[in-house]
């Protein structure tokens, strides 16, 4: 079986400060915080179990979040909190 290492994580500082965002928001929805602070720990250079020990979550969520997903999910929270916010149009 083939053993890959863990997807490294670089986001750019807007990325960094609309993640931050998500995880000091009130509001934020319970996933999208958690999934905030993997991503932000991962761009500190922390390991997965590490990651997965901290937040006491399983090693499949964090990876989950490191994976290609990671790049979907930058792309969606700036583009969200660029609209403020609000969803998307339905036009």
């Amino acid at each position: 079986m083939l053993l890959l290492g863990a997807v490294p994580v670089v986001p750019s500082a807007g990325e960094r400060a609309a993640s931050g965002k998500r995880v000091r928001g009130a509001r934020t929805a319970y996933r999208d915080r958690l999934g905030a602070q993997i991503v932000l720990a991962a761009a500190r250079g922390r390991y997965t179990a590490r990651i997965a020990a901290d937040l006491r979550i399983s090693m499949g969520t964090v990876r989950k979040w490191r994976t290609g997903s990671l790049a979907v999910a930058w792309t969606g929270w700036v583009i969200f909190l660029a609209r403020g916010g609000r969803g998307g149009s339905a036009s």
